[in-house]
């Protein structure tokens, strides 16, 4: 298990052109079932920053938080998100490691915190199944292939290539 707090700041006094201040959380859990080399693994992340200036909200959807929904397709101050991935080892050698996984991803964002907070709306939601090709000889080489079926008044599905796990 991994916690992570970050506060970042900037102030017109320090030659900034904006003033503002961004505190984010993020806490990586994993788990390794005893049976079949199964990986839990769970991601929440939240933040909120005093900004309205577009390039420093929060965006959520398809490459960094929720699958199955467009790059960026939500954006706001503040955001929660949860991603929940088991992972399953179908095949291992030397070379290559083949990796399913299953998913769910689900997360809101808005300009309001306290309407985060108290759950007012339904958050967006996705689920999924996944491919990694792992190899244990080549440092960090993981190739993902995930395909997600998001359920909001903004449905949209598809599938997504990228390296690396999700998180």
């Amino acid at each position: 298990m991994q916690a992570t707090f970050t506060f970042e700041q900037a102030a017109h006094a320090l030659g900034s052109d904006l003033s503002f201040s961004r505190l984010t959380h993020e806490t990586l859990a994993f788990k390794l079932l005893p049976f079949y080399k199964v990986n839990l693994a769970s991601r929440l992340s939240l933040g909120y920053i005093n900004t309205s200036a577009e390039q420093y909200l929060f965006f959520i959807g398809g490459l960094d938080y929720k699958r199955g929904f467009l790059d960026g397709q939500f954006r706001g101050r503040s955001f929660w998100e949860l991603n929940t991935e088991v992972r399953v080892p179908s095949l291992e050698t030397s070379w290559v490691v083949l990796q399913h996984n299953l998913f769910f991803d689900i997360g809101d964002v808005s300009d309001d915190a306290a309407q985060l907070a108290s759950f007012a709306r339904v958050p967006c939601m996705s689920g999924g199944v996944g491919l990694r090709v792992i190899s244990p000889r080549i440092f960090r080489l993981v190739l993902r292939l995930d395909y997600a079926i998001a359920h909001a008044a903004e449905t949209s599905h598809g599938v997504s290539f990228g390296v690396q796990q999700f998180f």
